[in-house]
Formats: C-alpha cells, sequence, structure tokens
C-alpha cells in the first residue's frame, strides 16, 4: 500500500495519532522531506515509529514544519528490499548514492504510492533498487533538468500518464510548493494518498482500527459479485453445487519462483512460502488458511477457505513477464468465509 503526504506552508501538521496510524498500516520505514532557505532537507530509513518521532520532533524544534512545505511517506516494501536506503522521500537525482543516502539535501524530492509497471521489470533485475528509485532515475532526473519544469502543467500530465492511473506521487521544491499526481485526498488542509491515516484502515483484504490489531475481514465481498463467473457444468469440475450456489469463481495459483504484485505490495514464491496465493481474472489476489489439497476439494471436503488479501493484482513469471490468467482450481461460496 504505502501512504504518500504533503502538507503545505503554514498548514498544521499531522497529529501523533495520525502518524502513529500510518506507521502501523505501513511500517517497512519511514521519512519526511521539507524546504528550507531554497532547499529540501530529507530524513528517511527509519525503520520504527519510535525513531520516526524522535527525528520528526527534533527536526520540527530547529525548523518550525508549521511554516515549512513538507513530504511524509510510510512504506510497505515492494521492489528494493526492506532497508532504510529504499524509503521515502527521494531526491530528484539520477545518482544511485545520492537516492539511497538517508540525510540528503537536493533541489527537489518526491514520495511516490503505488507500484510503477513502467520500471517494474527493470527494479526486479536490479539489486536494491525499487521501481520509485528507477522511476526518478530514468524519468524524473532527466525531466529536472529542464529549466521550468516543476511550473508547466505539460510535464506533471506526463508524469501522470507514466506512472498510470493508479500510482499517485506529490513533489515539492526548495521553496516549499508541492505538485502532485491526481487522487489526493485533502484532511485539515493534509493530503493523503489513501485513507490508512484513519483510525480505521485497510491492509490485504482485511479492515483494521488502532485498538483491534488482528483486523476483521472484508465485508460482504461476496455479494458485490464482481470476481464471480458463472459455470454451467460444474460437476465436470469434480464436485456438485446446490442450486442457490449457482455462482463459482475461477483461481489461478501462483507457483514458486513467480512474483504476485497487488496493492503496492510484491511476494516473490519460493519453496519457503508457507502460504500458498491464487488471483483470479479481475485481479483479486487469495489466500488459503492451509496448503492447498485439490483432492479434498473434489471430495468436496470443505476445509479450504479462501481470503481475499488485495486487489489490482498481476502475476510474473521466471522471465519476469506478466502470466496470462489461465483458471486451473473452482470455487464457491462455502470455501469463502461467512460475515
Amino acid at each position: 500500500m504505502c501512504i504518500a503526504i504533503f502538507k503545505p506552508k503554514d498548514t498544521d501538521l499531522p497529529t501523533k495519532d495520525i502518524l502513529q496510524n500510518c506507521w502501523t498500516a505501513n511500517d517497512d520505514g519511514a521519512g519526511f522531506a521539507f524546504a528550507h532557505d531554497g532547499k529540501v532537507y530529507t530524513k528517511k530509513g527509519f525503520m520504527t515509529f519510535e525513531a520516526f518521532m524522535d527525528a520528526f520532533n527534533f527536526n520540527n524544534q530547529k525548523y518550525n514544519f508549521k511554516e515549512c512545505g513538507m513530504l511524509i511517506h510510510f512504506r510497505i516494501a515492494t521492489h528494493g528490499g526492506t532497508c532504510p536506503a529504499m524509503t521515502h522521500p527521494f531526491p530528484i537525482h539520477s545518482d544511485d548514492g545520492a537516492l539511497c543516502k538517508t540525510d540528503y539535501i537536493s533541489d527537489y524530492a518526491i514520495v511516490h504510492n503505488g507500484i510503477i509497471s513502467l520500471t517494474s521489470d527493470k527494479a526486479r533485475k536490479l539489486t536494491g533498487m525499487s521501481d520509485t528509485a528507477v522511476f526518478v532515475q530514468d524519468y524524473l532526473a532527466p525531466l529536472s533538468q529542464n529549466r521550468g519544469w516543476f511550473k508547466r502543467e505539460c510535464n506533471l500530465e506526463l508524469i501522470e500518464t507514466l506512472l498510470g492511473t493508479s500510482n499517485k506521487m506529490a513533489i515539492i521544491n526548495g521553496k516549499g510548493e508541492v505538485i502532485h499526481t491526481r487522487g489526493f485526498e485533502e484532511d485539515k488542509g493534509i493530503f493523503y494518498s489513501n485513507k490508512s491515516y484513519e483510525d480505521t484502515y485497510y491492509r490485504y483484504g482485511k479492515y483494521y482500527d488502532k485498538n483491534n490489531t488482528s483486523g476483521v475481514d472484508l465485508d460482504n465481498y461476496y455479494d458485490k459479485g464482481y470476481q464471480w463467473d458463472n459455470v454451467p457444468n460444474k460437476t465436470s469440475q469434480g464436485f456438485t453445487v446446490a442450486e442457490n450456489e449457482t455462482k463459482s469463481v475461477g483461481l489461478m495459483k501462483v507457483e514458486v519462483g513467480e512474483t504476485i504484485e497487488y496493492d503496492g505490495f510484491s511476494q516473490l514464491i519460493d519453496s519457503s512460502s508457507t502460504e500458498t496465493y491464487f488471483i483470479d481474472k479481475s485481479g483479486t489476489v487469495f489466500i488459503t488458511d492451509e496448503s492447498v489439497n485439490e483432492a479434498d476439494i473434489t471430495n468436496e471436503k470443505i476445509h479450504v477457505y479462501y481470503y481475499i488479501l488485495g486487489t489490482n493484482g498481476k502475476v510474473y513469471s521466471l522471465s519476469t513477464n506478466e502470466k496470462e490468467f489461465k483458471a486451473d482450481i473452482w470455487c464457491y461460496k462455502k470455501q469463502f468465509p461467512e460475515m
């Protein structure tokens, strides 16, 4: 998921409770950037909430963040691993070292929420570089060399096109001005890329609140029907279904050596994986509560359950090519937890 946040100048800061909510939902590292004296100061690589707040409070006292334009980011790792270097914000720079520094001064910095298909393949082939870092190197760094680029609306439109519609990005300059792609939501003058800053938030197919860290399964997802197809002759799949269960869903199993991506999360499936992942043709990603036994499914021993993890899913093969969806297992309502 990740959450990208920007605060305009002369706006109150997010409360500590809001920042805590952001961390709880996106806990693979955090950072912030702020404008001061014509430059952007980036502080990142905080791998605990306590370390983040210590640095945040120290710099707030020194620079008075209310007067500064600033970016804040809490990460869920996809490409590049879970490490300080790949936390956000990133300076706009073409050099690996600059992008990886946890304390840096530059002319511009960015935060991003999503997975960038344009650079995902290259990021998978590189060691320790995320899709965001590659995008900054290959696209934003050259673009920022053009005089007046930050104020040209056509450049922001180009960035939106390159990122794709499900991605959100904010960029700050040394004056504290922020440009951003569409999709940010304003709350008390602060802009958030999703709602994981709220007391109740969504992560990996479950709703959570800060007083219930175990989570609550998605409500009524079956009744929404968006991932279901009619299968006229289900007896040919090895089981029969009652008349009031006339809809079933085809799932594709994600095999060892393949990578599954969804909602800002990426998982390489290896032989040590304890979970079994599936995807349907709409991109909804499921996980089972135990290893799938096809014989039990055929014999209608319905103790294999499928839980939604997220949406916007894709599966990549060993050659890093996106796999065409082909259902290799069919499930029906009894195999999904009732709400």
